[in-house]
């Protein structure tokens, strides 16, 4: 996990990109909390105009005047700002700024007061203080150039505000720095406890993409035979399924060639199984070659491949086939040994009256013991179901 270090007013990550995505993920996750605190902020701050004729009785219209005016034309503008994706990144700045025009304004109607109950609108600040650290959800640093500028507001005003005691001076802001301190203090916590929140959960994440991952590929390679890393037969039967299933619903021309590699067992004598095994590999990237990216190739077992041909009636698929057994003739050296290779095959298409799996492998085995004892080097294509696959498409 990322260390944060702790600058004299900032919490902050070291790497500058980390820090960037947490304080999005953190806009993201505090977007509602940000309006709600606007809204409890609007009805802290309107409570006021129930103290005003106590505390400033002499100029209590002025002061109503301009919660009334921050209430109209700040607060409710920007909570209704807020639902905009284009202010939404500008929103921390927006209470910030809200934070700062408040405790200016009690700071203001504080001043211009003559009543030496006015000084009580401290109690203002303390909440703002509160406010800002705790309820308002933006983070720490802007909430600190807020109350900074705050701070040097309050300050210029007891200079020059000749109606304050300097009893009520030292009470006002022992209570204000006090408060200070523990709003502080408590929003580091918050903001810290956040920081390593995210952390917790994008190192999760990152683990469940990891693992998501490992599983896919242990899924995959659960799929794929070792040797020629084509697909093996447990894929096939997946895939057969598939297939009859998309058929039976959409009528859609699908092909399967079986393919039984001639004299294999020769090579293997001749050359050895190390040999045989480059072989088949050499087979696979050649059939490969003959075919569509939509295509599968599938090494069934042994000497034995499948070739799955989606929206190919059996007739395309039977060229398809041809021209991958011409190309095998074609194959006559790997690895500086002479080979003479070939394959027996069969293909069938799908029909109504194939409901499974098994059922294709047994028409491809008839197909395929056919080919063999007609000679060899040769693909033969099941037409029995042909006719039977127009007369469904035509219902």
């Amino acid at each position: 996990m990322q260390k944060l270090k702790f600058p004299s007013f900032y919490l902050r990550f070291k790497d500058s990109k980390l820090e960037e995505e947490f304080r999005q993920y953190y806009l993201d996750k505090n977007i509602k909390y940000i309006r709600l605190s606007l809204l409890l902020g609007a009805l802290i701050y309107s409570f006021f105009f129930l103290i005003d004729p106590i505390l400033t009785p002499d100029i209590y219209p002025l002061a109503w005047l301009i919660r009334g005016v921050l209430l109209l034309f700040l607060f409710f503008p920007i909570f209704i700002l807020s639902f905009s994706d284009y202010f939404k990144n500008w929103l921390p700045y927006l209470v910030s700024f809200i934070v700062f025009v408040v405790g200016f304004s009690i700071i203001y109607i504080t001043n211009m007061s003559i009543d030496h109950k006015a000084h009580l609108h401290f109690i203002g600040l303390i909440l703002v203080f509160i406010y800002s650290y705790t309820f308002s959800r933006i983070l720490v640093d802007y909430v600190n150039i807020s109350v900074l500028a705050i701070w040097g507001v309050y300050l210029a005003g007891l200079f020059y505000n000749p109606h304050l005691d300097i009893e009520y001076i030292i009470i006002d802001v022992s209570f204000l720095i006090f408060s200070l301190i523990c709003s502080v203090y408590a929003g580091f916590l918050i903001e810290k406890l956040d920081r390593n929140n995210f952390l917790l959960l994008r190192d999760l994440d990152k683990q469940k993409k990891e693992l998501e991952l490992a599983n896919k590929k242990l899924e995959k390679s659960s799929f794929v035979d070792y040797l020629t890393g084509l697909y093996n037969r447990r894929y096939m039967e997946m895939r057969f399924r598939e297939a009859i299933a998309t058929y039976k619903r959409h009528k859609i021309s699908t092909s399967i060639m079986f393919f039984d590699l001639d004299d294999f067992k020769k090579i293997n004598d001749e050359y050895g199984h190390d040999f045989g095994d480059l072989v088949l590999k050499e087979i696979g990237k050649v059939m490969r070659s003959y075919l569509r990216d939509n295509d599968v190739i599938l090494r069934y077992g042994g000497d034995e491949f499948c070739v799955l041909l989606l929206n190919s009636d059996l007739f395309k698929s039977l060229e398809v086939g041809k021209r991958m057994l011409r190309g095998l003739k074609e194959l006559t050296n790997i690895a500086g040994k002479e080979v003479k290779l070939s394959f027996s095959g069969g293909c069938i298409s799908l029909f109504p009256d194939i409901d499974s799996v098994s059922e294709i492998i047994k028409r491809a085995d008839n197909l395929l013991y056919k080919a063999k004892m007609e000679g060899k080097g040769r693909i033969l294509g099941d037409f029995s179901g042909v006719e039977s696959g127009r007369q469904d498409s035509q219902k």
